[in-house]
């Protein structure tokens, strides 16, 4: 059975505050909701091409006429306009130009979109067209003799890095002190050589969990782990780094670029939510089914108290982070839109269906992920509503678009532990 990457999560909460330095403001509004508007792919008798399997990424380019659906397990990407019509299929396993290795990642860039592999960047426009493709660069630069994982690739030809390091080491099993922190690195260019410089240090601590299992064991993320997050932007040449370690709710948000300079910091206060008894419990038995040894899990397991403030960002079209907290009602959990810049008065909330994974969002849509009754996945685009008293459009109905029923997301299929828990925690 295989670790899964994403356990489903659930918390009802009340009060929210944001702060901006050290004055904290009350984020005393009511929260946005959407309604379902776009709908694209097909059941399992239908047109192949919009037949999606694990998808891994969707980004909305070129003003929103473009949608673009990755799915990293089978190395494809579809480009689609808004109303369901196919601009462009690629596909394909492989080295060459305009193909992808198994697990990929694609970002905005400028005029298209940025594929990304442990070996090299492969550039496209928006509507598909290959333009270039620029191999990882082969330097003896290191960590403490350990390998670079290349993130994004910027306009000026940098690249932004960070070390790959064993599970086993960063925790220090093999009997070496553990590595709390990593540096996010800059590897620039000059004169034929390669430099290696530290942008920012990320928090790894309580990322990974090692749990011992015959042969092989169990390694996966920390479910409730309060490391760094981070969200890169080859657009702007900078990452956005969540610390959320500081505990009580507490998050902050740090934009850098490639120099290491500070674009802009926001410190944001989430309600402090407490685990459960029973959620805990649910936690635990999850990995015992998996084969794990019960003491063994109760050691492995990192969970705060309160939990982490939020536990997923994303960075999106419309040039804000949202943060997805632990907040969640009967029918939606609570997101954060942050403005990238901005104070406390850039922040708005919205509630999004339980069973809608958001992956980006425009000004006026949220863009995302929905699965069926039957497991088939859908890409959705749903309309912000401005307002309570906004009219309800009638949707197409060639194209009817309904909300999913499942709490899963369709990117974390691997045996989710049931109990009162609803929003997805990524790893």
């Amino acid at each position: 059975m295989k670790a899964p990457k994403s356990l489903i999560v659930v918390f009802c909460t009340s009060a929210l505050v944001a702060c901006k330095g050290d004055r904290f403001s009350s984020l005393d509004r009511q929260s946005q909701t959407t309604i379902p508007e776009f709908r694209i792919g097909a059941a399992m008798d239908g047109d192949p091409k919009a037949r999606f399997a694990r998808v891994s990424r969707v980004l909305v380019l070129a003003d929103g006429d473009r949608i673009v659906v990755a799915e990293g397990n089978s190395a494809r990407v579809t480009i689609w306009t808004p109303d369901g019509s196919l601009v462009k299929e690629i596909v394909g396993h492989g080295e060459g130009p305009g193909e992808f290795r198994v697990s990929f990642s694609i970002h905005r860039f400028s005029n298209g979109f940025l594929a990304t592999d442990f070996r090299r960047f492969t550039l496209f426009s928006d509507d598909g067209d290959l333009l270039s493709t620029v191999s990882f660069p082969r330097t003896s630069l290191s960590f403490r003799g350990f390998g670079l994982a290349p993130e994004v690739l910027l306009g000026d030809g940098t690249v932004l890095a960070i070390p790959r390091i064993p599970a086993e080491i960063m925790l220090g099993a093999l009997g070496d002190d553990p590595i709390p922190t990593l540096p996010l690195l800059r590897l620039s260019e000059g004169d034929g050589q390669w430099s290696m410089d530290t942008v920012a240090t990320l928090d790894y601590r309580n990322r990974y969990l090692i749990i011992e299992k015959g042969e092989g064991g169990i390694q996966t993320g920390q479910p409730l782990g309060d490391y760094d997050l981070t969200y890169f932007d080859p657009v702007s040449g900078s990452v956005v780094v969540v610390e959320r370690s500081a505990g009580g709710g507490r998050v902050a948000l740090t934009e850098v670029n490639a120099d290491g300079d500070t674009l802009w910091r926001q410190r944001m206060s989430m309600p402090s939510v407490s685990p459960t008894s029973e959620a805990t419990a649910s936690l635990v038995d999850h990995f015992v089914q998996m084969g794990g040894k019960r003491d063994q899990i109760v050691d492995a397991l990192y969970i705060p108290d309160p939990l982490p403030g939020t536990v997923k960002i994303r960075g999106t079209a419309s040039g804000e982070v949202w943060l997805n907290s632990v907040e969640a009602t009967d029918t939606g959990v609570l997101w954060y839109a942050v403005r990238r810049g901005g104070d406390s008065t850039d922040v708005r909330t919205v509630l999004l269906p339980r069973g809608f994974s958001l992956r980006d969002a425009t000004d006026t849509h949220v863009w995302g992920v929905e699965m069926d009754d039957l497991g088939v996945n859908y890409v959705v685009g749903r309309r912000i509503l401005s307002g309570v008293d906004e009219e309800v459009p009638a949707v197409d109905a060639g194209s009817p678009v309904e909300d999913a029923a499942s709490a899963v997301e369709t990117d974390s299929l691997d045996d989710v532990p049931t109990g009162d828990w609803a929003a997805v925690l990524d790893h």
